[in-house]
């Protein structure tokens, strides 16, 4: 094991730095929160478990196994099952982590989706059922939730245990070789956001991960063989994608000899596959995961902004001359897999986001097909920006009070930050599924490939190879593999180069100088602030598609201002303000 990590290590330095950065500029805490010093001791407690001593090195079996002869060695894992994983008990992975940690797993699977599993064990918790030692990213907990719970008595305060050096052997290396990839801010700031700032607590093991081909919001295509037909460039600007859709209309791209053709299409503000954003992002910047906008400090939301409006009024005249279709507003995914794998290999559509890990099969040609196009530039001084999703920072995997030896539960988390945990539960079994590539390949990211398929992608089709869940603390640079890119035509060599214009179309792209990203809230502030983000939450986006698709005129003054009216009737002041609060604070420590 010392020789794979030693090996990881060094492939990992030679990665370059695909789509990395961070909100913030500083990285130490200096400001009291709360009542007192809590973060700052808090924080001061984690930097110095987690402090590699001069001369350490990582050894994989020095803290293994981690039950000692004689103790306890059981562990209840209750998770979301994942229609991947076809046995948790006869599992590649189970027996290669029960062998080198020494503890025998049971798991409580929860079906359903995320969703139904987190209705369920919070049923599970009214009904005072026995609830498993771990609860393993159920993703539907919000971090707000997980909180609450933990005050409640179901979930241990973990803040001591993240304090013990003991207790942190691999999640310390772990970050110690993601560091090119995950600064000190960018780590500081994912314990900084759970930490109860009256009483230091923090009830969820988080999770850090960084997909850097993930983080474009927008990965809208367009059917370059359209354009060649239409003799036409890419659009980057909304006067040119209107003329483009405008041939794609009128000129039979598809060369059926019917006028069928659906010039645009999207879902609405799904994951990757959203058209209406990256539409809307010509005229303002709007984050559609985050809300809120900042300015020299001060958060707005683009919402009740004119150029907000002038987006709308676009969008509705694209509707209204058929350049977009009304299917925007009801598309699921399968429908927008189909129209990227027609049966028939004849094209209906011309502009279409795609979900390149998802939505497009392996065994068509549209990954060839069709190419990336651009954030759209700025239309009214506002916009032309490409938004970035942050790292992903999750609150969902906990320690609950029923477990007899919580400690051995924080160890068996501790080891899933492990280099070789996260190679293993993302690939397999080692030199059955996968193996070291020889260094000389180039990797799917434009760096040196560290691995190499021996069999199909493990996380793409139903096995008992791995848990297909993710824990602790990951990077896609961590565990990208090889890819061959000696066929031009080949989908995963299409693929990799759609992934790059992707990255390098939305850092040219650019955002807005500060971000919004999150803040913390303290007391009652969190519920409040979930309230009322889910009241306006949902009547933005009616309203929204509403402008959008024609129900109501985005031209009309009184229909504008009656929108107006009614964001004010749901607090919408009060909404920024409490962000605004959090914000702040949140400036204030980090």
């Amino acid at each position: 094991m010392k020789r794979i990590f030693a090996f990881i290590l060094a492939a990992c330095m030679l990665l370059p730095l695909v789509g990395c950065g961070t909100t913030t500029t500083t990285t130490e805490t200096t400001a009291e929160t709360g009542s007192g010093n809590v973060v700052q001791d808090v924080m001061d407690g984690i930097h110095a478990a987690t402090a590699i001593a001069e001369g350490e090195e990582y050894d994989f079996e020095s803290h293994l196994p981690l039950v000692k002869e004689g103790e306890d060695n059981k562990l209840t894992i209750g998770l979301v099952t994942s229609a991947s994983t076809t046995d948790y008990y006869d599992n590649d992975f189970t027996h290669w982590a029960e062998e080198v940690t020494g503890i025998e797993f049971d798991f409580v699977q929860f079906p359903g989706s995320a969703s139904d599993a987190a209705t369920q064990l919070s049923l599970m918790m009214a009904a005072g059922e026995k609830l498993p030692d771990i609860i393993l990213r159920f993703t539907k907990i919000t971090q707000t939730q997980g909180a609450e719970f933990g005050k409640d008595g179901y979930f241990m305060d973990l803040s001591p245990y993240f304090q013990n050096p003991e207790l942190n052997y691999y999640r310390k290396w772990k970050m110690e070789m993601l560091k090119p990839y995950f600064d000190e801010t960018t780590y500081d700031d994912l314990q900084l956001r759970q930490i109860d700032t009256e009483t230091g607590a923090m009830y969820a093991y988080p999770y850090l991960s960084n997909a850097p081909e993930d983080r474009p919001k927008f990965h809208v295509s367009i059917n370059k063989g359209w354009l060649e037909t239409v003799g036409m460039e890419a659009p980057t600007d909304v006067e040119s994608l209107r003329a483009v859709l405008e041939a794609f209309r009128d000129n039979d791209p598809n060369g059926n000899g019917i006028k069928d053709e659906m010039p645009m299409v999207g879902r609405n503000t799904a994951s990757y596959t959203g058209l209406i954003p990256w539409l809307v992002n010509a005229f303002v910047f709007w984050h559609n995961t985050y809300h809120f906008n900042v300015t020299d400090g001060k958060l707005w939301t683009p919402y009740n902004t004119d150029e907000y409006r002038q987006a709308l009024i676009y969008i509705n005249d694209l509707k209204n001359d058929g350049l977009i279709t009304e299917q925007v507003w009801t598309m699921d995914n399968t429908e927008l897999k189909s129209l990227q794998n027609p049966d028939d290999g004849v094209y209906m559509v011309g502009v279409i986001p795609a979900n390149r890990y998802a939505t497009i099969s392996t065994d068509g040609t549209a990954m060839q097909d069709f190419v990336e196009l651009r954030p759209l530039a700025d239309a009214t001084g506002k916009g032309g920006y490409g938004p970035l999703t942050n790292y992903l920072m999750e609150y969902n995997t906990f320690i609950t009070a029923d477990c007899e030896n919580p400690e051995l539960a924080f160890k068996f988390l501790d080891f899933f930050c492990s280099p070789e945990c996260a190679v293993r539960n993302r690939w397999g079994k080692f030199e059955q599924d996968w193996a070291f590539s020889d260094g000389t390949k180039l990797g799917n990211l434009g760096g040196t490939a560290m691995y190499k398929c021996l069999t199909d992608d493990p996380q793409t089709y139903p096995n008992n190879i791995t848990w297909h869940n993710y824990a602790g603390m990951d990077s896609v640079l961590f565990s990208q593999k090889e890819v061959d890119i000696s066929d031009p035509n080949a989908y995963t060599t299409a693929r990799y180069y759609r992934d790059l214009d992707s990255i390098r179309y939305h850092e040219e792209a650019g955002q807005p100088e500060e971000v919004y990203y999150f803040g913390i809230f303290e007391g009652d502030e969190s519920v409040e602030n979930d309230d009322l983000t889910a009241d306006l939450d949902a009547y933005i986006d009616k309203s929204r598609d509403e402008f959008c698709a024609g129900i109501m005129d985005p031209r009309d003054d009184a229909q504008w201002q009656k929108y107006l009216d009614n964001l004010d009737s749901l607090d919408y002041d009060r909404w920024v303000e409490l962000n605004q609060i959090a914000y702040d604070r949140y400036k204030s420590v980090s």
